[in-house]
């Protein structure tokens, strides 16, 4: 075994400070008799020096050993001393916080005696909380893969031949006439669950279960020497088991369920997670115009992804809100949430969405193309001097509503009205149109965010309209960080808007599935509704 650099109690704080391993080991052993021939401490010297040598070959910090435990079955002998079990598991659990909040996130418990029973619930309580910091539990004697040990151990469990030899191979000078000391007890089948009802001192009166008088030094140096080996190895595949799986319960399928209301509280969580700018209003708008497209995934009865979808007239479905929980992506839930939407849309002949790049991997599997590319773009918004090369912009009327819905229908593809009167219900002060006779020649909606107000769609037969539009929007927004989605057809659209403080802050394509039989007029779609709408 290597050798490494080791931090422990006789090094200063820096050399801790120093540790890059976030790995500590404890040592836990007993003060209790081991006859007449091994100290009290005999648990708590072996372990330490497994524990050293551990932490030596992994380049983790050694704690003190744990020497006072649990020792009710030697208790008719004077010297032994116990910790109550909830003592234990108390003493135990301060000292995993105490690391924790020191960023150590691993912490190997090397055990050197098996009546510390409550070792494996407190373990197990601390790794199935997922905290940062995860537990392995190793009881350094169970490593003993020798034949030496394996012809040893058989015939005792408590200072016999094998724990005698252990101690003769590392601390000989600590070992007694173990050649005088001869098995005791009376006539038993006793087993070592016997402890629970009968202490050491019933079953074998001199404290000794096994013969020690079988011991040797070379014996002990061959069980010493394949624990070093094969702890070594137990513990760093326990520790590795810890990188490949998130959780103690496993990796436990989510199921998704159509969405209720209440989950609209669990889909803002997500938004904030993902650091979305969407709002409790915007969830409860998807969820209400069309709840037959709206699905939770679920897992353990805890809401982490949803997903929503729109039916504009059994012509064009729209996929959008596909959102799982960070920490639980890349395990099939998106696709779960996909299928499921899909499977809502099954009689639009055509399915869009707008797909972030990470998005696009999954959409691509799908069958899913490129349709055109889009930017998000950001700025803080200012007031706009007036133009008076710019076409007048009003606010938008009840009366303008079958004007507007038409030519959104033109320019998107299909009608979109619920849509338009929705967005305008939720910030009117950010509904415009550009007139044109009885008609209208451009419309432009916005509405709130978290983070940022959110201009578009704005929808206009010419740039001109557009940008009197955009300008109105963003003097309404004025102080105000703003977003706005934008394709790319018209370069001195983009132009503008950089003229006017904005930039790309992230891109997504336009995608679809099936037969795209109303693709709309792309020109005259200035901003989108966001990638949630089209």
């Amino acid at each position: 075994m290597e050798s490494k650099a080791l931090v422990d109690g006789f090094s200063p704080s820096p050399d801790w400070e120093r540790l890059a391993l976030p790995v500590a080991v404890l040592p836990t052993g007993a003060f209790e008799q081991h006859g007449p021939h091994l100290p009290l401490l005999t648990d708590t010297v072996k372990v330490e020096y497994f524990a050293r040598r551990l932490a030596e070959a992994l380049g983790a910090a050694l704690l003190p050993p744990l020497a006072i435990t649990q020792s009710y079955e030697h208790s008719g002998f004077r010297g032994t001393l116990s910790l109550r079990p909830d003592t234990f598991m108390a003493v135990i659990r301060d000292v995993a916080a105490e690391l924790e909040q020191q960023n150590f996130t691993r912490l190997v418990i090397v055990n050197g005696h098996g009546g510390n029973w409550a070792l494996g619930p407190v373990v197990r309580e601390i790794n199935r909380s997922d905290r940062p910091i995860k537990v392995v539990l190793a009881p350094y004697y169970a490593c003993d893969r020798s034949e030496a040990g394996a012809a040893l151990h058989a015939d005792g469990i408590h200072a016999g031949a094998w724990e005698t030899s252990v101690m003769l191979a590392l601390f000989p000078d600590l070992v007694g006439d173990y050649k005088a000391v001869a098995p005791t007890g009376f006539d038993s089948d006793a087993q070592q669950s016997d402890l629970n009802h009968v202490g050491i001192g019933v079953l074998r009166p001199n404290g000794v279960w096994g013969d020690p008088r079988r011991a040797s030094a070379e014996a002990g140096r061959a069980i010493v020497a394949s624990i070093e080996e094969h702890l070594l190895q137990m513990v760093r595949e326990r520790l590795s088991w810890f990188d490949r799986f998130d959780a103690y319960g496993g990796d436990a399928a989510a199921v998704v369920r159509p969405m209720v209301e209440s989950d609209l509280a669990a889909g803002l969580r997500l938004c904030r997670a993902a650091g979305w700018n969407q709002r409790w209003e915007d969830w409860a708008f998807f969820y209400r115009s069309h709840p037959a497209g709206c699905f939770t995934a679920q897992r353990h009865g805890k809401p982490v992804g949803m997903v929503t979808a729109m039916d504009y007239e059994n012509r064009v479905g729209w996929v959008a809100m596909m959102l799982v929980d960070p920490a639980l992506r890349r395990r099939g839930i998106g696709s779960r949430l996909l299928d499921a939407a899909i499977a809502a849309l099954a009689d639009c002949p055509c399915i869009k969405l707008d797909a972030t790049p990470e998005g696009k991997k999954l959409y691509n599997t799908y069958g899913f193309v490129d349709e055109y590319p889009l930017a998000r773009m950001a700025a803080e918004a200012a007031a706009q001097p007036p133009d008076e090369s710019l076409p007048p912009v009003r606010a938008m009327h009840d009366e303008d509503m079958d004007a507007v819905a038409s030519l959104d229908a033109a320019a998107f593809g299909v009608n979109r009205r619920g849509v338009i009167e929705g967005l305008r219900a939720m910030a009117p002060e950010y509904a415009f149109v550009v007139p044109d006779g009885d008609g209208v020649r451009g419309y432009g909606l916005g509405r709130h965010g978290h983070h940022a107000e959110h201009f578009g769609p704005i929808v206009a037969h010419d740039l001109g309209a557009a940008q009197a539009l955009a300008a109105a929007a963003l003097t309404a927004m004025a102080g105000q960080a703003v977003l706005v989605d934008v394709p790319h057809h018209t370069p001195a659209w983009l132009a503008w808007l950089r003229s006017r403080g904005f930039g790309e802050q992230r891109t997504y394509m336009r995608m679809y599935r099936g037969t795209n039989r109303w693709p709309g007029v792309q020109e005259r779609v200035f901003a989108i509704s966001g990638p949630e709408l089209g």
